[in-house]
């Protein structure tokens, strides 16, 4: 009785490590994000872009923090850098949604300036809500699939 117990509780925890293990990338975030913990998606940004300053996933991520956080000149400056890299990559996925992108970073810098002050500090008071989900994880999602996602490196 004890092995067979043994035996099942050894499946059980092989089989739902594996299924994590098969987690993508982009739903690793996600998760991160919807639970809070939006620290540890700014962690990952920092070491994807000290590894290399165009890394797109990268930089979705940190204007999508900056965006998150209200951070506005941080975010005009990571939206002129998503702008610049994004129209030199040509991959399939990514390159058929990118003027969708470009579309809303235009009107989000046309936007932004006009932030009236008062909205800024109440929406600045409700950022730490959880289960606000991704803005740009589509574009995410478009990048990982032309296999810009290494998930042994990118999931620590």
């Amino acid at each position: 009785m004890k092995l067979k117990l043994m035996i099942f509780l050894f499946s059980f925890l092989f089989v739902n490590t594996m299924a994590y293990g098969q987690t993508s990338f982009s739903d690793y975030i996600n998760q991160l994000w919807l639970d809070g913990k939006k620290e540890e998606v700014l962690n990952i940004v920092q070491q994807r872009l000290q590894q290399n300053p165009d890394d797109m996933i990268g930089l979705i991520l940190k204007m999508e923090y900056e965006l998150g956080y209200l951070l506005i000149d941080d975010a005009q400056q990571t939206m002129n850098r998503v702008l610049e890299v994004g129209k030199t990559i040509k991959t399939k996925n990514f390159s058929a949604i990118y003027p969708r992108l470009e579309a809303n970073i235009n009107i989000l810098q046309d936007a932004l300036p006009n932030y009236p002050p008062e909205e800024l500090k109440k929406d600045k008071a409700k950022i730490n809500i959880s289960g606000k989900p991704m803005t740009f994880l589509k574009f995410i999602i478009a990048l990982e699939k032309d296999g810009w996602v290494d998930l042994d490196k990118d999931k620590r």
